[in-house]
């Protein structure tokens, strides 16, 4: 039995089209969650600037959440498209995601 377990705790970030979500962090193996409460911009889609966290099968394009599940460590840049019903898209960011041991 392995003395390190591996944490799997859900940490949350608003993908709202006005707030600046801070740098956040999670366990490698953790799971990453963008919420959207936005009536103006009801679809959202995180875009990976380089490497990207997500796991095979995560969809990053979403309406109320997007789950991305970490595996690997590092840093991670993003922004945030916010997408309308109509009109134009708003793209937001850069922001960033750290996935370490300990954060």
């Amino acid at each position: 039995m392995s003395s390190n377990p591996v944490i799997s705790a859900t940490r949350t970030v608003v993908a709202d089209p006005n707030e600046t979500p801070a740098t956040i962090g999670v366990e490698p193996g953790g799971t990453l969650e963008w919420t959207n409460h936005s009536r103006s911009f009801p679809t959202f889609e995180i875009q990976f600037i380089g490497p990207s966290p997500a796991s095979p099968g995560d969809i990053l394009t979403g309406t109320t959440k997007v789950v991305v599940h970490v595996a690997e460590p590092g840093t991670f840049e993003y922004k945030i498209r916010h997408i309308p019903k109509q009109g134009a898209d708003k793209v937001t960011g850069t922001f960033a995601v750290r996935s370490c041991r300990g954060c």
